[in-house]
């Protein structure tokens, strides 16, 4: 071959090897000639050539390599249809197995993924059924603008008595309330502490829970005493955010009642409010005392949740 460095010249030697065209070539450059019926479902075959840029030309069947002697045939490459991947079958699920996660695809938002789903639960064995406790009392009911709030019966009785879960006076044992709050925010933690609970522990649902009548109904059809937070404004507000139904000291006492009958007319059937959060708010007599004054009124419940330092509810 001739040197690299001179491309005018031809690469593969001086004897020049003569090309042959073939029908098939010919029909493969030619596109205006007809194809035969029988040829339509045919793969398309494309020739090789030595030099790579003529798809047309292949060298001739009896034309002799020079290095092996070997009779050179016209190559074609067959072109099939691109495979499709397959898709594995589903992988069956195991015996003990949780039958799901709880993920959910929502449209615009994609797939949404809980913190706690219900496989964290899946031991805990369901206790019997509670014994369902009473239906809301209509003359405990009153409609007012911020919904239907609670009221002291004209004979003088609360809804802190009426919606209250039955024990036996006659017992003598010590006796420990146990109040599991912020229920409501997790559908499977709401679910497992609903059923998988016993109905002596009182559930306190949090008032940014969705559908949260539905839900404290439910409780008390599984004989759980239902109450609701009440959040209040910590020392550290922003950083700690109760959200905007948060009592605030900054805020004038009308304010701050609207926001607790806004809470208040959420649902119907619980017996009164635990306190959540309130490093501030419930260190302040100015700020706490109209609030108290308002649930007493009402006939409810305040449960100071025992944690803030200096409080004055107690």
């Amino acid at each position: 071959s001739q040197p690299a460095g001179n491309p005018a010249q031809p690469k593969f030697g001086a004897r020049k090897r003569k090309l042959a065209i073939t029908p098939e070539s010919q029909s493969a450059g030619n596109p205006a000639q007809p194809k035969s019926d029988a040829s339509k479902n045919a793969p398309l075959k494309k020739p090789v050539t030595e030099f790579g840029h003529k798809p047309a030309l292949t060298p001739p069947a009896k034309d002799k390599n020079t290095a092996t002697g070997q009779t050179l045939k016209p190559t074609t490459i067959v072109e099939t249809a691109p495979r499709r991947r397959r898709r594995s079958a589903p992988t069956p699920k195991k015996a003990g197995a949780p039958a799901t996660t709880g993920a959910r695809r929502t449209p615009g938002r994609g797939v949404v993924t809980p913190a706690v789903t219900a496989t964290a639960f899946r031991d805990i064995p369901l206790p019997p059924r509670g014994k369902p406790l009473k239906g809301i009392n209509s003359d405990m009911v009153e409609s007012t603008d911020a919904g239907t709030l609670p009221k002291i019966t004209q004979r003088g009785k609360s809804p802190w008595q009426e919606y209250a879960r039955p024990f036996n006076k006659d017992t003598k044992h010590p006796r420990i309330a146990v109040i599991l709050h912020g229920i409501g925010l997790s559908r499977a933690a709401t679910l497992a502490a609903i059923n998988q609970l016993p109905g002596d522990i009182t559930l306190a649902f949090s008032p940014y829970t969705a559908n949260i009548g539905d839900w404290m109904g439910m409780a008390r059809s599984a004989g759980h005493e239902t109450l609701i937070d009440l959040p209040m404004e910590p020392n550290d507000f922003p950083i700690s955010d109760p959200g905007p139904l948060a009592m605030f000291t900054k805020l004038k006492a009308a304010e701050n009642i609207s926001r607790l009958r806004r809470l208040l007319g959420l649902s119907p059937g619980f017996v009164g409010v635990f306190q959540v959060m309130g490093s501030k708010f419930a260190t302040s007599e100015a700020a706490l005392s109209p609030v108290l004054g308002e649930l007493q009124k009402r006939g409810l419940l305040y449960v100071d949740s025992g944690v803030t330092k200096g409080g004055v509810g107690l």
